[in-house]
């Protein structure tokens, strides 16, 4: 048997304030492709720009980009970093020098020591700090939360081969609803936060409608959406070099919708452009 052939992504680098419809275009004109088909492209899959087994093809379709000002990378698909399962965090006290963490659900994320159980901001090295909302559908029984963490590497290759197929990828589907029951949408609004600290990596997720915002103390507002927008800034400002999502970047600038998305897979799609580039 002859081994499979690697294949290469092009990625788009992490460029703040790029113009959509400049990229659309650009993308339009180095795929030969639409320009909605382009536009439809880059909104499902953020900075995943191409997949090919040429590496030629692959540097010419960088260069095509460079010259219309877009700067990208090629990565070898079996090097696509998985995204890390997160820990979901109910209750932290923050402060100028640290985070310490009072609660939290059983996950897998890695662990950081510090003193006194306060692990310092220092430590969040290669720090990607995503934020957002969004619609997603409750499960009956309590309003269990659908999104449960970031897709798993099955799911990731799933999501690679879609898109390397329909040029849509998927990473990932709420879940499946009861069929005797009408579905129920709730607005969700979550904030990650991924870094590396030397071998280790580790991830923290808020739920915002589930979080304990008493480290606000007389800052606490009357809705959890409020508290929420506080936390987020907090933490930006306490991680001023981490790379940021869409919406938290939104949040840092105090926009007020700039941070919703589209549904599940927007936001995980581009938390996982994202990590390739931490």
């Amino acid at each position: 048997m002859t081994e499979e052939k690697e294949s290469y992504w092009v990625i788009l680098k992490r460029r703040e304030g790029f113009n959509f419809q400049e990229l659309a275009l650009a993308l339009s004109g180095a795929l030969s492709i639409p320009a909605p088909d382009a536009a439809a492209r880059l909104r499902r899959g953020w900075g995943l720009l191409m997949k090919t087994a040429d590496p030629g093809r692959a540097k010419n379709f960088a260069r095509q980009l460079a010259a219309s000002g877009f700067d990208t990378s090629i990565i070898p698909a079996s090097s696509l970093r998985p995204l890390p399962p997160v820990k979901k965090i109910r209750k932290a006290f923050l402060s100028t020098r640290g985070v310490t963490i009072a609660d939290a659900s059983r996950g897998g994320a890695g662990r950081v020591s510090g003193s006194g159980g306060e692990i310092l901001w220092r430590s969040f090295t290669s720090a990607l700090v995503c934020a957002g909302s969004f619609f997603e559908e409750e499960a009956s029984g309590g309003g269990k939360e659908v999104l449960q963490g970031g897709p798993g590497l099955s799911d990731i290759v799933k999501g690679v081969a879609i898109m390397a197929a329909t040029g849509m990828p998927s990473f990932g589907k709420l879940k499946p609803k009861k069929e005797s029951a009408a579905p129920r949408q709730k607005l969700a609004f979550y904030l990650d936060i991924i870094s590396e600290a030397g071998p280790e990596v580790f991830a923290f997720r808020v739920s915002g409608d589930s979080f304990d915002y008493s480290y606000l103390e007389d800052r606490k507002e009357y809705s959890s959406f409020l508290n929420f927008r506080k936390l987020a800034g907090d933490v930006l400002s306490f991680l001023p070099w981490a790379i940021r999502s869409r919406g938290a970047m939104a949040l840092g600038a105090g926009a007020g919708t700039g941070f919703r998305y589209a549904g599940r897979d927007d936001y995980e799609a581009e938390r996982f452009w994202l990590w390739q580039l931490v």
